[in-house]
């Protein structure tokens, strides 16, 4: 599903996306998880920094460290801010950078704490808004968007491709007329967890969401392309 492959980004204290290959960023943050005992299926369970639990918490301690963000207990505030899909998800780029810089001494786990703090001022709420226009439960949302098998496109409720419409506004994915941006430039900051393919971009500039109801055009593009 769409959201799946967005939320991992955009709820921000789960895996955090650089430049490189996607599938080597989900590598290392499963090796991480599987290193500290944290069943990635509790992703869907834990959508507060108060929730995180220690093998959370350590999964993503290990994960920075790996990347290479993390060094001795010291953020390398370079490689943050080379992190460019990263930043294109803070609403003050500059106010979370000054933040990041004064995180010191991230030894324990529960000291990624002071990072995830930080990332939760400074990012835009676009999911949170998107669940309470639509009158939902941030929690009945992720436990939909992590679900634990495959379930039927067809069945998905209306207040889920509310919210998944109203994600894709306000990241700026879709013109006012309801038409998917045309700029490539654009789809770079699309966080799927995956390489977005010239047939894939196609086939979202082919659709109009109008409805919610039509988000199962997009649902389609990317069962089909990704």
């Amino acid at each position: 599903m769409l959201s799946s492959k967005i939320l991992a980004v955009l709820s921000a204290f789960v895996v955090i996306i650089n430049g490189q290959d996607e599938k080597e960023e989900i590598r290392i943050f499963s090796k991480c998880a599987k290193e500290n005992g944290f069943d990635l299926k509790d992703l869907r369970k834990q959508s507060d920094i108060k929730e995180l639990s220690q093998p959370h918490l350590c999964t993503i301690k290990c994960t920075w460290e790996k990347r290479n963000h993390l060094k001795n207990g010291k953020i390398d505030i370079k490689a943050v801010q080379a992190n460019q899909k990263f930043l294109s998800m803070m609403k003050d780029k500059e106010g979370f950078i000054k933040c990041m810089s004064a995180v010191d001494n991230v030894k324990a786990c529960d000291d990624v704490k002071k990072i995830l703090n930080c990332t939760e001022k400074f990012r835009m709420h676009i999911i949170e808004e998107c669940v309470a226009e639509a009158k939902m439960d941030l929690k009945e949302f992720l436990r939909y968007a992590h679900p634990p098998g495959k379930e039927e496109k067809e069945n998905i409720p209306e207040n889920i491709l509310c919210t998944e419409k109203c994600i894709l506004e306000k990241r700026g994915f879709l013109e006012k007329d309801g038409t998917f941006v045309k700029d490539p430039a654009k789809y770079k900051q699309i966080q799927f967890q995956v390489k977005i393919s010239e047939e894939f971009m196609k086939c979202l500039q082919a659709i109009k969401v109008d409805k919610c109801e039509d988000m199962k055009k997009v649902f389609a593009c990317t069962k089909k392309y990704v």
